[in-house]
């Protein structure tokens, strides 16, 4: 039996020196060629978070609300552009490895330099990237404009001119200031909603925010659209008339929870759950007004964003 076992062991030493031995023959190589060039990288960058996260339906848990509304926050990035610079080597002499190392170190320097920009295009921060895109155009167009009509000796054309660079630093601030409260209301509204604990009121403010802008159409948030009809104001009027709606709805949700919140618990886990939707009836008659409200004033700037992209309003 020891003399079997000896054997076995000498057996897997072979098989394992086999097995190491392409690796160290890797290893030994070396290559070496006159230039070594990986051009640069060029990456837009989103990231958006889960709609619900880890609420299930009809569960009553605080700490998954707590991080799905944490993460919510934090987690907005909209084409957020990184910019990875190319790798040089001149007549490298290195093995495979050495040469992997070479180019994980130099990629992930680069990544970590460009991490920065994410702020810029953060949506709990109002993407001021984009905004200092807006006002810069502006700025641009206002004194472009002018000088331009300038050429032409005319007093009238240069007044013409001031007239349309005016027209344009105004619409670009207020496309950008609106772009940037559309942002943070999204932003802050997605985390305060998940802190409601409530899926069916997760769900359902998710599905009115896929829709379609307001800019083009008012949204069915109920009968009271239907029966209004046409709104005055245009695609921005439709728009805030839409806002309207729904911070009345959040704050309707918000009180009939407090009742209807502990009979679907009792319903579903008896006593226990009817202490549940206690709790959860009255974090959501403070939470969902406050939604509510955040869901209203991106609604709103998100039909002002549309009326001065495309004129229709302001």
């Amino acid at each position: 039996q020891m003399q079997l076992m000896l054997q076995q062991q000498a057996q897997q030493q072979q098989q394992g020196a086999r097995l190491e031995e392409p690796a160290v023959r890797m290893a030994a190589v070396r290559l070496c060629v006159e230039r070594l060039e990986i051009s640069p990288l060029s990456l837009n960058v989103s990231v958006v978070s889960a709609e619900r996260g880890m609420l299930g339906q009809g569960a009553f848990n605080p700490l998954a609300s707590f991080f799905d509304a944490l993460g919510m926050l934090v987690t907005g990035i909209e084409r957020a552009p990184f910019r990875l610079g190319g790798l040089q080597l001149v007549a490298p002499f290195l093995s495979a490895p050495e040469l992997a190392g070479r180019m994980k170190t130099h990629y992930t320097r680069a990544a970590v330099f460009e991490a920065y920009k994410a702020l810029g295009y953060s949506d709990l921060l109002g993407s001021p990237a984009g905004l200092l895109l807006n006002l810069g155009s502006g700025v641009i167009d206002f004194v472009r404009e002018p000088v331009a009509a300038a050429g032409s000796g005319s007093a009238l054309a240069v007044g013409a001119g001031v007239l349309r660079g005016t027209a344009s630093l105004l619409r670009n601030t207020l496309a950008g200031t609106a772009n940037a409260t559309h942002r943070i209301s999204a932003s802050l509204g997605k985390g305060i909603a998940a802190l409601s604990m409530d899926a069916d009121f997760i769900d359902e403010r998710n599905k009115r925010l896929s829709m379609h802008p307001a800019a083009d159409r008012v949204h069915q948030v109920g009968a009271v659209a239907a029966r209004v009809g046409a709104v005055p104001g245009g695609a921005l009027g439709r728009g805030l008339f839409d806002s309207g709606l729904l911070l009345g709805r959040a704050f309707v949700q918000g009180a009939t929870g407090i009742v209807q919140a502990p009979v679907e618990g009792a319903a579903r886990d008896g006593i226990r759950g009817a202490f549940q939707g206690v709790a959860r009836g009255l974090v959501g008659a403070a939470i969902k007004p406050a939604a509510g409200v955040l869901e209203g004033l991106e609604r709103g700037s998100e039909a002002l964003r549309h009326a001065t992209a495309d004129g229709s309003g302001a």
